[in-house]
């Protein structure tokens, strides 16, 4: 499955290198579930509770239905009470993808622009959407283009 999934990853961005006005139109889908959340550092800026400057970063394993798949490490900064701005760090063995979002606090689910990539994903551009499901796990959807 790994193998598809990196064949396909790798096709998507050939096609988008070789035709650039058919890039538009190839969207490629990939469907994950982040599981076993470690929150890592956290940030606490006075005053307590969330406010501006607060950083939390948090890592979960990225699976899919026959294994792991690689690794998604989630930035939060507060930059109001009620406002986040998020990184989204999806590390696989073929590269990494990097996806920027803004959104309300209370969100349960944010659409991420990606913003760039590494290995086989550099030059990538599509979207990220993650949002919560069942227990600590997070849902997200890597659409590339």
């Amino acid at each position: 499955m790994r193998r598809i999934l990196t064949a396909l990853a790798a096709a998507a961005l050939a096609a988008a290198l070789l035709a650039p006005a058919a890039s538009a139109r190839l969207l490629v889908t990939f469907r994950y579930l982040g599981v076993n959340p470690k929150l890592g550092r956290m940030i606490d800026r006075p005053p307590r509770d969330n406010s501006p400057g607060d950083v939390f970063n948090f890592r979960y394993t990225l699976r899919v239905r026959r294994g792991v798949a690689g690794t998604v490490f989630v930035t939060f900064r507060y930059t109001s009470k009620s406002r986040i701005q998020g990184t989204v760090r999806l590390r696989f063995r073929e590269g990494t993808v990097v996806a920027r979002a803004a959104f309300g606090a209370a969100a349960q689910h944010a659409r991420f622009r990606i913003t760039g990539g590494t290995g086989a994903f550099r030059g990538s551009r599509g979207i990220v959407d993650v949002g919560d499901a069942p227990g600590d796990t997070l849902r997200l959807v890597l659409r590339l283009r």
